[in-house]
């Protein structure tokens, strides 16, 4: 269990409203936050839909 920081809300804000578009929700950005902070690059998901579309600040895209 991983706990979000100031930072990572800032972040899920960021991506909420980037894709805005696609109706990513708090759940999946609080995901792509923690992920970019711990350097997360495997994402295990039914969701291939918005985690396809994500491009991560810490890398090109992820492995689904």
């Amino acid at each position: 269990m991983e706990h979000l920081t100031p930072l990572d809300l800032k972040r899920c804000i960021e991506v909420i409203r980037k894709y805005k578009k696609l109706g990513i929700g708090f759940v999946d950005a609080s995901v792509v936050a923690i992920s970019e902070r711990l350097k997360i690059r495997n994402i295990l998901t039914t969701d291939r839909r918005h985690f396809s579309a994500v491009r991560p600040l810490h890398c090109k895209s992820y492995t689904l």
